[in-house]
């Protein structure tokens, strides 16, 4: 059963927006246990960065290996 693009990015969207609201609620309760870090931001938008470049290449390659 194929499931056209539209529908796969409507459901990416989904997930980004639920993971967004809980990935906020888990920053802003480790926020509150490290006070003292000065790079602590420049940390999690690292990591943010990181994991969604991870996924954009997971969802490309799951892409090239249905479409081969």
């Amino acid at each position: 059963m194929e499931m056209p693009v539209v529908v796969g990015v409507i459901l990416a969207l989904i997930f980004i927006v639920s993971f967004s609201g809980w990935f906020y609620n888990v920053i802003s309760g480790a926020r509150q246990l490290v006070l003292d870090d000065e790079f602590f931001g420049w940390r999690i938008a690292w990591t943010s960065f990181i994991s969604m470049a991870f996924m954009v290449a997971v969802f490309f390659g799951l892409v090239a290996l249905g479409n081969g």
